[in-house]
């Protein structure tokens, strides 16, 4: 009998594949962000900005005042030669990065999260000010230079963090009259910023990070008044002391807040929304673990496998769990049409040709991908789900088809005597970072091996190597960033967790003497022992 599915349910599965087009074509409708002269108007306002930014006091008579007119074109000039040569460290350590407009978007916006303020503290601290304090260099220790490396490190990584948080130390040093203190504070809180803030995972611990980020603008503060006033410590420092200290807290809380709208805006997956996906408890996993427990039991050894390749490369392995947890939810539509949920059931596929077959198993690519629109996960998992088969054969029922009984002179199938390939693979794409590279491996690797019949560590390196170099082969790999020597590192880690998997066990010496006592009290006879006799109202557990 085959399986019939509700209207309620057709309704839905409509209901989503409308929400994931619209979705998708959303995502993808960016035409502004792909003009190449896009790149050079944000360093250009970049520049433009800082400039408009400078003193008004000091340079609103520029036209006519020459002092003041060789001071703003050095000062522009200083500021060009220092975004020149962030660019150019940017494009060395981040190669390509230069072309994609939505994060040099990006990070125009965070460096003026912090160029702005700057600009107004120094109006508001200093004698006859809103503050009142007599030393303006109390404002120097506000300026939250620090905001822009702790996001950008969150959002995107700590080259990117370190390069922009220098850009804009200069930036505010300029504003603040070239303070050498504004320049070595920045420095220093920058590095550490960025040390810290790479492998945030929670939340709360940017609060952490923001204390170490106030330490160390006391210790820059302490450093600077020991070698310019030696002596007696003074009000001055302990003002400066207390606003490096609220500075790295206000910095902390900020960017806690302004997290979530940066990554709604552009589209971002942090290591923090990646760990709050990798929570057992999410409504898919559990669908997945009820409905499809083959699947789910194959989803968590995929994850162990792709997060120790993926740690062995340097490539995200919290990404590459996550990703794994999700990048089979396509099963949940149809789970009994596929073999690992098949326990104690007829084969479906049975009563349907090859091709059909292959349909159905195909789209689960297709299905997994509305789901993951429909429950809003983010970009990287959905690419994963989308491409963790690449455009890999069909093998089963590719082979199937061709063998398949011939009626007639003609194959069932009735196109002749070849059986194309193309209608028992998947529809791709191909995957397209090291992540989903890792992950498309380990889910072919994983399925293989079940069908091990002995699980040594050299028939686990045999069928390793056979996966890999057959989807090399097969050119599965040549889109993503993955090279040789990696491939190398990620067919070690795969045989040394797998093996580790499916280690074997001791046999255990059997208990003839329990055997013989179970066997006589289902027969009612008594034991012959030396003892009176003992009735045992419940069988002996096995071990």
């Amino acid at each position: 009998m085959k399986p019939r599915v509700s209207k309620a349910r057709a309704k839905k599965v409509k209901k989503r594949a409308k929400a994931a087009e619209k979705a998708g074509a959303g995502a993808t409708a960016e035409p502004l962000l792909k003009k190449s002269s896009l790149g050079t108007a944000i360093g250009l306002a970049m520049w433009l900005t800082a400039l408009l930014l400078l003193d008004v006091g000091e340079n609103r008579q520029f036209l006519v005042d020459v002092p003041s007119t060789g001071n703003l074109l050095a000062n522009a000039l200083l500021l060009l030669i220092a975004l020149a040569g962030c660019a150019v460290a940017l494009h060395m350590i981040r190669p390509g990065i230069l072309r994609q407009n939505s994060r040099l978007l990006l990070i125009f916006l965070v460096t003026l999260l912090t160029l702005i303020p700057s600009h107004f503290l120094l109006y508001f601290v200093g004698p006859g000010t809103i503050l009142h304090i007599a030393d303006p260099t109390v404002g120097h220790f506000l300026i939250p230079i620090a905001l822009t490396p702790l996001l950008l490190t969150i959002l995107t990584d700590r080259r990117v963090g370190l390069v922009a948080g220098i850009w804009v130390t200069i930036a505010a040093s300029t504003l603040a009259g070239h303070d050498p203190a504004v320049l070595l504070t920045g420095s220093a809180v920058t590095t550490v910023t960025c040390l810290l803030a790479s492998n945030l995972r929670q939340r709360v611990r940017v609060f952490r990070v923001g204390l170490v980020i106030g330490a160390t603008s006391v210790l820059c503060a302490l450093t600077l008044w020991i070698l310019r006033r030696p002596g007696e410590i003074s009000d001055l420092f302990l003002q400066q002391a207390l606003a490096g200290l609220v500075n790295g807290l206000a910095s902390a809380l900020f960017a806690i807040v302004l997290l979530p709208i940066f990554e709604t805006m552009f589209k971002i997956t942090t290591d923090i929304t990646l760990l709050e996906l990798s929570d057992l408890g999410h409504p898919l996993l559990q669908r997945l673990a009820i409905q499809a427990p083959g699947t789910y039991h194959h989803s968590l050894v995929v994850a162990n496998l792709s997060q120790a390749a993926a740690d062995e490369i340097g490539a995200n392995g919290l990404q590459a769990r996550v990703c794994s947890y999700y990048h089979d939810i396509g099963k949940l539509t149809k789970p009994d049409y596929f073999v690992e949920n098949m326990q104690f059931r007829d084969n479906p596929h049975d009563e349907l040709t090859p091709t059909m077959s292959t349909v159905v198993i195909t789209s689960h690519v297709k299905d997994g991908v509305e789901l993951a629109y429909h429950h809003k996960l983010p970009k990287p998992v959905v690419d994963v789900i989308r491409e963790h088969h690449g455009t890999g054969l069909v093998t089963y029922f590719h082979h199937k088809a061709k063998t398949q009984v011939v009626v007639d002179g003609e194959p069932a199938n009735g196109k002749g005597t070849v059986v194309a390939e193309e209608d028992f693979r998947y529809p791709g794409p191909k995957p397209q970072s090291r992540e989903s590279g890792i992950i498309h491996l380990a889910d072919g690797i994983e399925s293989a091996s079940r069908t091990l019949q002995k699980t040594t560590p050299a028939s686990i390196e045999g069928l390793v190597n056979e996966i890999i170099n057959d989807r090399i082969v097969d050119t599965q790999l040549d889109q993503c960033d993955l090279k040789f020597d990696e491939l190398g590192r990620v067919k070690r880690a795969f045989i040394f967790t797998l093996t580790n998997m499916l280690h074997s066990r001791i046999a255990y010496p059997k208990d003839d003497n329990r055997d013989h006592q179970s066997a006589e009290r289902e027969s009612g006879e008594p034991k012959e022992t030396g003892r009176a006799d003992t009735t045992y109202p419940v069988a002996s557990r096995s071990n």
